[in-house]
């Protein structure tokens, strides 16, 4: 989908917006459920907090749409010519991953990770998917500290 009216037009996107927009938490956890949190949950006073913020959500089309346009590769993404602005990054970048993640896939994190070439550390996060704050908080945090406190400033020019 290249333009905002097409974006407009995918019923999977308007499915999840009617959601939003109708308080649907039923659907909402449904959807969430099969691809977010595929391993763990939040406990139920968080998860309803967690949906209840979903439904502020208006633009969503607009969302896709900016993801589909924002290319700060080298390389044509499928849907916009690469800007070639990683060049342009002079600061320690971690990547993370969850090995399960179903909403950002290998293949997509292989091109970040192309993408950066050593401009960047990559962390697999073992059993998490899309959202390891959930699945699995110390290790995202663990994956973190171990970054920050291994940079070196001084050698990336920050």
């Amino acid at each position: 989908m290249e333009t905002l009216d097409e974006m407009f037009q995918d019923s999977k996107r308007l499915f999840v917006q009617g959601a939003y927009d109708t308080k649907n938490y039923d659907a909402l956890r449904q959807i969430w459920e099969a691809v977010i949190y595929t391993h763990n949950k939040p406990d139920e006073e968080r998860y309803q907090k967690y949906l209840e913020d979903m439904t502020t959500q208006r633009n969503l089309a607009e969302v896709y749409q900016a993801l589909n346009i924002f290319n700060i590769s080298s390389f044509h993404n499928g849907l916009t010519e690469g800007e070639n602005r990683i060049k342009d990054i002079h600061i320690p970048v971690l990547i993370a991953w969850g090995e399960n993640d179903l909403v950002v896939t290998r293949d997509m994190t292989e091109e970040i990770r192309e993408d950066f070439g050593d401009k960047a550390n990559y962390q697999e996060l073992r059993g998490c998917g899309h959202s390891p704050l959930v699945d699995d908080i110390d290790q995202l945090i663990g994956v973190m500290e171990d970054f920050f406190s291994n940079v070196n400033l001084t050698k990336r020019g920050v």
